[in-house]
């Protein structure tokens, strides 16, 4: 059998909305520049990650990230199942296009999984003013049509919960 490509989820986000910037940085190994959302969104993944495993934070809860991993874990780690975990990591063989999907969700609480969405872009659900003040506000984003939840679900009810009808995203 012919080696799969192995990409992450986010890898496939770019390759379908700019081809170019995938080809540059997976392909040549251009640098990504680790701009305030990718700092804050790493940030958050780390202190929600530490949070639900009971572990001390990095960040206290008067801080930016402290804040709004609060309003996350108040909002949406409800353990349902009472089988809760911080992440969910799995890799998906899809042959059929010769690839291996490298799935990384944040939260799992069957048949629910999560993955935190941070941005620092104008949109409605802004709730979280910058640090410092300003005018720019942050938010928890909605996976509602997000690409990289689709493929999650996609993965998921192909390759993990065999005849499970229903998956939802958060």
């Amino acid at each position: 059998m012919t080696d799969l490509l192995r990409v992450s989820v986010k890898q496939l986000e770019m390759a379908y909305n700019c081809p170019r910037k995938w080809a540059y940085h997976y392909l040549e190994g251009v640098p990504q520049v680790e701009g305030e959302a990718l700092a804050v969104g790493n940030a958050v993944h780390d202190q929600m990650k530490k949070l639900i495993l009971g572990e001390p934070v990095k960040y206290g809860p008067e801080t930016f990230v402290g804040k709004m991993c609060r309003e996350l874990f108040s909002n949406y780690v409800k353990n349902e199942s009472g089988r809760h975990v911080p992440e969910i990591i799995k890799q998906v063989q899809l042959p059929e296009y010769r690839l291996q999907v490298d799935l990384r969700a944040d939260y799992l609480d069957r048949p629910t999984f999560k993955d935190w969405k941070t941005t620092g872009a104008k949109t409605k659900g802004a709730k979280l003013p910058v640090p410092g003040g300003g005018t720019k506000f942050w938010c928890l984003q909605s996976l509602e049509n997000d690409f990289q939840a689709n493929i999650y679900a996609f993965l998921l009810m192909r390759d993990h919960w065999e005849g499970q009808r229903e998956l939802q995203a958060q």
